[in-house]
C-alpha cells in the first residue's frame, strides 16, 4: 500500500519533491522499517555517548559542555516508536565552529579552506572546485584546538542556506570558515548516514528555520544546532533505516 501511494504521489506534478519529504518525514518517524525489540534502545546509547563525553573531559580533549535543557512536550512533534528517544543534537554529539582564519591568511595552495558554499556543493555533488586554501602550518597549529574535520563528523551551513549538511569521509583533509560553518562532532559514532538524512527531513528544516537569526541573511547558531530536537533509533535500526531510504529513493 505504501509503495503504491508513492508511485502515485511521484507522477503528480512535483511530485518527486513531495516524495522524497514523504520519505524523509517517515524515516525519522520510525514508520519505514519494523522495530525489533532485540535492538539495544536508544536510552542505552545516551548514556554510552554521555559516558565518552565525560572521558573525553577527564582526558582535556573537549571541554564539559553546558547542560541542556530538558526537551518540553510541546517540541516532541510526534510519539516515537518503542525503544526511540527524543534527545537534542548536543546530547548525541557536540556542535561547534572553527577558530578564526583572517582573510590575510588565505592562500593560493596548501589546505582547503571551506566556506558554506563550498559545503553546500559538497553535500550535492561529492566534491568542489576550490580556491582558497590554508598553509600546512597553520592548519597543523588549528589542529591543537580539536575542532578539525574527522571522518563521519558533519559539516553544517551556518549561514544563508542553513543547515545542509555533508559527512566526512576519510580521505577528507581541510579547514572551515568560523560561523560560516558549523562541526557536528560525532563523539556518540552514530550512524552518519542517518544524521544526514535527518539533516535533509523537513522535521530539521522547519526547526532551525524556526529560531533561525538574522536580518536578510539566515544564521544558525551553535546553541540552536546543539539543542534542536532529534528522534533517535537504536544504533541498528538508524542502518536499516538509511538502507531502506537509499532502496526507495532509488
Amino acid at each position: 500500500m505504501l509503495l503504491s501511494n508513492m508511485e502515485l504521489l511521484a507522477t503528480a506534478p512535483g511530485g518527486v519533491a513531495k516524495l522524497r519529504e514523504l520519505i524523509l518525514t517517515l524515516a525519522v518517524q520510525g514508520k519505514l522499517v519494523p522495530q525489533d525489540p532485540a535492538d539495544e534502545p536508544a536510552s542505552v546509547l545516551l548514556q554510552k555517548i554521555r559516558a565518552e563525553k565525560d572521558r573525553l573531559i577527564a582526558e582535556g580533549k573537549i571541554k564539559r559542555d553546558k547542560p541542556l535543557a530538558e526537551i518540553a512536550e510541546e517540541e516532541k512533534p510526534f510519539e516515537l516508536p518503542q525503544g526511540w528517544e527524543w534527545a537534542s543534537l548536543g546530547d548525541v554529539g557536540l556542535v561547534g565552529s572553527s577558530s578564526r582564519v583572517h582573510q590575510s591568511d588565505w592562500k593560493s595552495a596548501g589546505v582547503p579552506f571551506y566556506r558554506a558554499r563550498e559545503i553546500v556543493k559538497l553535500s550535492k555533488d561529492g566534491r568542489v572546485q576550490n580556491d582558497l586554501f590554508i598553509s600546512e602550518e597553520l592548519f597543523a597549529n588549528l589542529g591543537k584546538g580539536g575542532w578539525v574535520p574527522e571522518v563521519n563528523d558533519i559539516m553544517i551551513t551556518g549561514v544563508g542556506t542553513i543547515g545542509v549538511p555533508y559527512v566526512v569521509k576519510a580521505e577528507d583533509r581541510f579547514y572551515f570558515k568560523d560561523a560560516s560553518v558549523l562541526i557536528f562532532k560525532n563523539y556518540g559514532r552514530l550512524d552518519p548516514s542517518y544524521l544526514f538524512l535527518f539533516m535533509q527531513s523537513p522535521l530539521w528544516i522547519d526547526c532551525i528555520h524556526e529560531h533561525s537569526m538574522g536580518t536578510t541573511v539566515d544564521t544558525l547558531t551553535i546553541a540552536r544546532a546543539n539543542a534542536t530536537p532529534i528522534p533517535l533509533p537504536p544504533l541498528a535500526e538508524q542502518s536499516r533505516i538509511v538502507t531502506r531510504v537509499e532502496a526507495l529513493m532509488r
